[in-house]
């Protein structure tokens, strides 16, 4: 977010675990930007309200306000390096 506040898969930047499951509720708004997005694409997801992160692609740019939702699961198997946001 752009008051400094970055959250990251566990293990960052080592692979993340299989079936992980977390959320966090963002402390203020801000926009999101993304230093590293790597995920098993279509398997293990970011979510940020109701739009779905995965593979290369994350939530780059994403308005977040206070009390927003953001959701990370993964699945059983091929992890990846995961996120900084």
């Amino acid at each position: 977010m752009h008051n400094g506040v970055c959250f990251r898969s566990p293990n960052y930047p080592e692979n993340y675990g299989a079936s992980e499951a977390c959320t966090i509720t963002a402390q203020a708004g801000g926009t999101l930007s993304v230093e590293a997005f790597s995920t098993e694409s279509g398997y293990d997801e970011l979510t940020v309200g109701s739009t779905d992160y995965s593979g290369s692609s994350g939530p780059e740019g994403v308005v977040v306000r206070s009390g927003d939702q953001i959701t990370w699961s993964s699945d059983g198997s091929l992890q990846g390096s995961g996120f900084s946001v």
